[in-house]
Parts: structure tokens; sequence; C-alpha cells
């Protein structure tokens, strides 16, 4: 059987080891196998040390409060253009409420002119009843609501009388 030999890396030189120097040669391959896994987890528990202080060092760091500032700032921006367009969509169905009923009013006057020179025999318009005047119910749970919506009834069939001319 041959003896083993150890190469020095330096030198190239071969050494020979007889008896009482190969003996410890599996137990220092066993220390030397356990010095390389625990260096490979002491590397790895460094890098992830690292990557924890780099990652806690960013989020306390300046860089981190810029970009949620600007986050916050593009949303508080959406915000308040969303704001805008609702107020101004607002002012605009309102605008177009009131063009919009003052057409109707003014042709509901302008038939009731009509049936006031031509009398009865002008014909009667579907669309000029008195759905089309009526504004929106309101709560009709509540008593007062039903008193006011009742009254307001009475006073636009009143008013569409004295217009068509019908008698009271």
């Amino acid at each position: 059987m041959s003896e083993p030999t150890i190469v020095c890396p330096n030198c190239k030189t071969e050494f020979k080891l007889n008896e009482s120097l190969a003996a410890p040669l599996p137990v220092a391959m066993s220390v030397r196998q356990s010095l390389i896994s625990l260096s490979a987890a002491c590397q790895a528990g460094e890098g992830q040390q690292t990557k924890m202080e780099v990652v806690y060092q960013y989020l306390t760091g300046p860089r981190f409060r810029h970009r949620i500032e600007a986050i916050v700032e593009k949303f508080s921006d959406m915000h308040s253009d969303l704001e805008k367009e609702r107020k101004a969509t607002t002012r605009l169905w309102a605008k177009r409420e009131m063009q919009i009923k003052g057409v109707i009013e003014s042709t509901v006057g302008m038939y009731g002119d009509l049936q006031g020179i031509a009398g009865k025999s002008l014909q009667e318009i579907d669309g000029l009843d008195m759905q089309l005047l009526k504004p929106p119910k309101e709560d009709s749970d509540s008593p007062e609501a039903n008193d006011e919506s009742d009254t307001k009834s009475r006073q636009q069939s009143f008013s569409l009388k004295i217009i068509r001319g019908d008698s009271l």
C-alpha cells in the first residue's frame, strides 16, 4: 500500500507521511470540513446581517422618506383634482338643470297663453302634464314632507288650471 503524502501548495514539495503522522489525518480532514462549514455559515449570516443593516439604513434614511413624501404628494394632487372636477361637474349640472327648468316653464307658459287665446279648442299635449312640473319627491315618511308635497301639488295644479284657463 502506498504511503499518504501531502503536497505543499506554495512550493509543490511532496511530503510522505509515516504512520505517526498519518494517524491524525482523518481527524484533521474532519476538523477541516467542520471549519469550512462553519465559515460558510458565518459568511451567510454576515451577508444576512449586512442586508438587514442596509434595509434598516434605507428605511431610516432620507431617500425612503423622500419617496414616501412623493407618493403622498401625488395622491394629494389626485384627490385635489378629483374634488375640483366634482365641484365643476356639480356646478355644470346645476346650471343645466336651471336651463332645462327654464325651458320647461317657458314652454308651459307659452302653451297656457295659447290656451287662453284659443280656449278649449287647443288640444292637450301629453308632455305638458303635471309630471313634468313636479319637483323630485323628498322623504315621504315624515308627515311634514307629505303635507308640504300635497300643498305644492295643489299649488301647481291651481297654477296649471289658471294657465290653461280651466274652471276652478
